[in-house]
This record gives structure tokens, sequence and C-alpha cells, in this order.
């Protein structure tokens, strides 16, 4: 790989990544995403993998 991929833990939040990425899907469908991503943490999120902000709506914790 020949750039660094940034990626951030948010205190009861999602996984905040920045870089190109190549998502595969369980259904073996893939996205290509360049920029800012949030992944989703708490389970919740009805754009999974993604994140939609339900997280502070639920209280996740972690």
């Amino acid at each position: 790989m020949d750039s660094l991929l940034e990626v951030k833990l948010f205190k009861n939040g999602p996984i905040h990544m920045e870089g190109k990425f190549n998502i595969v899907l369980p259904d073996g469908t893939k996205e290509v995403k360049e920029g800012t991503i949030h992944l989703c943490r708490c389970g919740s999120s009805k754009n999974k993998p993604f994140c939609d902000g339900t997280h502070a709506k639920v209280g996740f914790e972690g």
C-alpha cells in the first residue's frame, strides 16, 4: 500500500476513516469510496456498514 490511511475512533460514535476504500459488502458487491467515511460501531445504523447517527439516539457507549 503506497498511502497512509487515517483511522479515528470517536468516543461513543463511529469509526472515522480518510483515504480511498474498496468496500466488499456481505453479498459480494463492491463499493469504491474516496475521502472521508464513517463506519457504524453501534450496530443500529439503517445504512450499514456506514454510520447514520443512530448511535446518539440509542445511547451507544464504546
